[in-house]
């Protein structure tokens, strides 16, 4: 290639990329061969490449040479060649913050948060917790017969693959093996690690009762203590990904686990509180102006809460942002007429804030997710306005127990700063420092210092001051000096002045391709505009089309049970309309302008089968899912939306429980039967089409029962895919005792209510299930059980007595009405009193019928696909002799049997981010 381009200038033949992107040339007469012609167009890829980047450079060379340029890249995109400069800084001095005092009150609020503690007791709690980590951590190890006697050598892939680390934790592994490292217990040698001859042991129970007792004297925070616990337990499944780290933070979607962690803890108290006083301080300084503040990655409102409180009634604009609109819908619930808030989606690592819009911002346990520190704080610098403030709250150490549980937490990887270096998650004290002073900011307050005990757990709080700004270039004027120095062709089409890093790392993206604009039919009638504005707030868009999909414009199951409990409360129309019918008819027409005529005409479908997708015409296979414990689809929505965002090209038939009087009329000692022989019925006319049945939970034994009627009419299932799908394998007597146990409301409702995503803590069910569990036996064996009897409980199961005698004060109904206002914005399934109490019958009534469910003889293909996580498995928890083993199928005469594994325990397994990866198994080959 160089040889090409010297003898092209040697024959002094211009060659330039035109405004086009073409290759254009000029040369003298003669000078352009047929032979070098020819080298030309066959290298020309080459050629436009070389150009270009030789443009990029001169443009570059000579914009830096502007005194107001403090540095500049160039780069060609579809529009054509884009010039970006970061003007030079200027030092200004702060008019309106007396910094001083700023700092001065910060330094009384932190002595007057702290006189309270007991420095001695905080130090025996991290140096506690810190032994009880790395305890767990090398217990790990030892597990897996890694290091058990000094000299023994691995290399990092066999303990990667005896362990089942899996891809997304690779790197976190590393970083467990460069802390036994630190800790002197193996060392690096010959492409690997061996035990040193430190000897260190540890009893580990032991250290978890002194931190429970070192807890009691200190109140740190008894549920982050407990969710440090829960991890420690689940360790070797989160790093085989069996267990989402999400889903031990926010157990079955609700908050309280996260709340305990960054809003009640110790440190969250007092740092939240110094955050607190720090934006009031800020805000009586700017009296007279609309203060606006914008808080990155609120989530829970750990930090948001007394904030918020504290602002009612002032002038203030509050811009409450997070990457997810879960915890957006449930803000706007909590701060529900606070019109001054203002929500949005905001990813620190893609932008797409407004510029020098903002007096303070605040940053509370989220800058550790950038994937460079540098660049996501040069941006955040460029959105606050002169004088701003930006107030970080996050961690400044690693302690250990972080390396347990929230580090384990999805998207903290693939950093592009100096962590890459360590595989590290968190920045430390001193490269917060470092990187404030690379982008111009300044330290107005930052707490704690290292020598003192509050450091030893790794939080912090920075208030920051923006004191440098840039020059002002008018693009004009720059254009105008780029002509004098560059060739016509060397200009750039677009000049943008942007904030960007001094080491040449852009912090924008150059513009995205111009996307395709499509025509959207807006809504007609006032009822569509109606069903826009409740789609719209739910789905934080402006405006949607009548004819748009809810699930292609961003709905899943969540957002679908939010926007039912929204049309309940604003339609009248909609109050006739049971939830199962809503949820029904959205899921078969999802779309405004359809959902709007239903809902104007009255007319609901009396179908029993519900074509969740339609297939394309030529299309000869047919899907059918059949309803789950509670007689309802939802399960399977996440399923569904990623389905539909595969375009997937097959017919997907839902079979849910409409007639549900009748349902519940039929014996549960025949009642998979019965409905088999009605859904095969319905089925029948698919007998030409090649069938694959799917069913979760009871839904399995179901689609099993269905697939058999339809054999004995001459009609094959090529496969029925049955998902953690339980079935009795007790004897008579037991049975028995488990029918006596499922009369009861009371126990069932516990179970009830995780099944609806309930916090059931919150609504009085204390005790675990084991613990329940054990005071049922110890009734059983005195006798027949009825639920009664657990009030008359005592010694060791006192709490148990004490929990039901609170529980039975308050009816059936009141119990439901609990357990589904205690959902954390799962709202799933029913929100009206007869809702309800038909949903947990139509689940009693279910429950019941799995209990007196025998397998039959079935000559079809099944395959039966088992959680890996059984924690959460209340079947096999709260009733004895249910398993989701094949060989209770095997022992059957059930024949043609293929085993595979699922993702999640027995509700998360078709829930995001679960389903993403179960999919592939439950439907192969999309």
């Amino acid at each position: 290639m160089q040889e090409l381009i010297e003898k092209i200038n040697e024959r002094k033949i211009k060659l330039w990329i035109g405004l086009d992107g073409e290759l254009h040339y000029r040369a003298p007469k003669g000078a352009l061969s047929s032979g070098l012609a020819g080298e030309i167009r066959q290298n020309k890829v080459k050629i436009v490449e070389f150009l270009k980047r030789k443009v990029c450079e001169r443009i570059v060379e000579v914009a830096e040479r502007n005194d107001k340029i403090r540095v500049a890249e160039a780069k060609w995109g579809e529009e054509g060649l884009l010039l970006q400069v970061e003007p030079e800084l200027i030092r200004q001095n702060y008019k309106i913050y007396n910094l001083a005092f700023l700092n001065e009150k910060m330094s009384e609020i932190w002595k007057s948060e702290n006189a309270d503690i007991d420095a001695t007791v905080l130090k025996q709690w991290i140096e506690t917790a810190e032994r009880v980590a790395l305890g767990e951590m090398w217990k790990v190890m030892l597990e897996h017969d890694f290091f058990v006697a000094e000299g023994q050598h691995f290399t990092v892939e066999e303990m990667e693959s005896k362990i089942g680390v899996a891809d997304k934790y690779k790197r976190f592994f590393r970083r467990w093996l460069k802390i036994f490292e630190n800790e002197n217990f193996i060392k690096e040698e010959q492409d690997g690690f061996c035990r040193t001859s430190k000897s260190w042991k540890v009893d580990v129970a032991a250290e978890w009762d002194y931190l429970w007792g070192v807890e009691k004297q200190l109140n740190y925070g008894e549920g982050f203590v407990r969710y440090l616990e829960k991890c420690s337990k689940s360790l070797t499944q989160l790093f085989r990904n069996e267990i989402a780290p999400l889903e031990l933070l926010f157990p079955h979607g609700e908050m309280t686990t996260a709340v305990d962690t960054y809003q009640k803890t110790l440190s969250s108290k007092i740092l939240n509180h110094m955050a607190e006083c720090a934006v009031l301080e800020a805000y009586s300084e700017k009296k007279g102006k609309v203060f606006r503040i914008l808080e990155v990655g609120a989530g829970v409102g750990g930090t948001s809460d007394g904030i918020i409180e504290r602002l009612s009634e002032q002038n203030v604009e509050y811009y409450y942002t997070d990457v997810s609109t879960y915890f957006l819908n449930k803000a706007k619930e909590r701060y529900r007429g606070k019109n001054w808030i203002k929500y949005k989606i905001f990813d620190i690592n893609k932008g797409g804030m407004e510029e020098n819009k903002f007096d303070l911002i605040i940053c509370a346990n989220v800058l550790h997710n950038a994937k460079n520190g540098i660049s996501v704080l040069q941006q955040l610098r460029g959105l606050i306005n002169e004088e701003g403030l930006l107030v970080i709250l996050d961690a400044i150490k690693e302690p250990y127990y972080l390396l347990t549980s929230i580090e384990f937490n999805d998207g903290l990887s693939d950093f592009d700063d100096f962590r890459n270096e360590d595989d590290s998650t968190f920045f430390e004290r001193k490269q917060w420092e470092y990187m404030f002073g690379q982008v111009g900011l300044d330290i107005v307050a930052a707490y704690p210092e290292e020598g003192e005990a509050f450091f030893g757990l790794g939080q912090g709080i920075f208030v920051l001051g923006v004191q440098n700004h840039h020059m002002e270039i008018n693009t004009k004027e720059l254009r105008a000096y780029l002509k004098q120095q560059l060739e016509e062709y060397e200009l750039p089409n677009e000049i943008k002045i942007v904030p960007f890093l001094n080491n040449g790392k852009l912090m924008n993206k150059l513009p995205k391709t111009k996307e395709k604009t499509v025509s959207v039919e807006q809504p007609k009638t006032e009822l569509e505009m109606q069903l826009e504005e409740i789609w719209g707030e739910v789905l934080n868009k402006e405006s949607i089309g009548r004819h748009e999909n809810f699930f292609a414009i961003g709905g899943d199951s969540l957002l679908l049970s939010q926007i039912i409990a929204k049309m309940w409360d604003s339609l009248p129309e909609t109050k006739a309309w049971s939830w199962g019918d809503l949820m029904r008819e959205i899921l078969e027409t999802p779309t405004i302008a359809e959902m709007a005529d239903k809902i104007e005409t009255k007319e609901k479908s009396h179908e029993a089968i519900t074509t969740l997708i339609e297939g394309t015409s030529e299309s000869r296979i047919v899907y059918v899912i059949f309803h789950a414990g509670t007689g309802s689809l939802v399960p399977y929505l996440d399923m569904i939306k990623i389905l539909r965002e595969r375009e997937f090209k097959y017919t997907i038939l839902g079979i849910p429980c409409i007639e549900q009087d009748q349902y519940l009329q039929l014996p549960v000692e025949h009642l998979f039967v019965e409905l088999g022989k009605k859904y095969a019925e319905l089925l029948i006319k698919y007998k030409d089409y090649k069938l694959y049945f799917i069913g979760h939970c009871i839904g399995g034994l179901i689609a099993i029962e269905t697939a058999k009627e339809l054999l004995k009419q001459g009609t094959e299932v090529d496969l029925v895919t049955m998902i953690s799908t339980n079935i009795y394998d007790g004897d008579d007597k037991k049975r028995e005792e488990n029918f006596q146990i499922l009369q009861s409301n009371l126990i069932l409702e516990k179970v009830f209510g995780r099944l609806i995503g309930a916090d059931v803590r919150k609504s009085g069910f204390t005790i675990t299930d084991t613990k329940l569990m054990e005071a049922i036996r110890v009734i059983c064996q005195k006798g027949k059980f009825v639920e009664e009897k657990l009030v008359e409980l005592t010694g060791e199961y006192q709490e148990v007595a004490n929990m039901c005698q609170k529980l039975l004060e308050s009816s059936h109904q009141e119990r439901l009405r609990s357990l589904f206002s205690a959902r954390e914005g799962k709202v799933r399934h029913a929100e009206n009193k007869e809702d309800r109490e038909v949903l947990f019958e139509i689940f009693k009534h279910n429950l019941l019928a799995a209990l007196y469910y025998e397998v039959t003889d079935y000559c079809g293909n099944i395959k039966l696909l088992r959680c890996c996580n059984q924690t959460e498995n209340f079947f096999i928890n709260m009733i004895d002799g249910f398993s989701e083993d094949d060989m209770v199928w095997r022992k059957s005469k059930v024949k043609d049997i293929v085993t595979g594994e699922v993702q999640g325990d027995h509700i998360s397994c078709m829930e995001f981010p679960y389903i993403k990866e179960n999919i592939n198994l439950i439907i192969e080959g999309i």
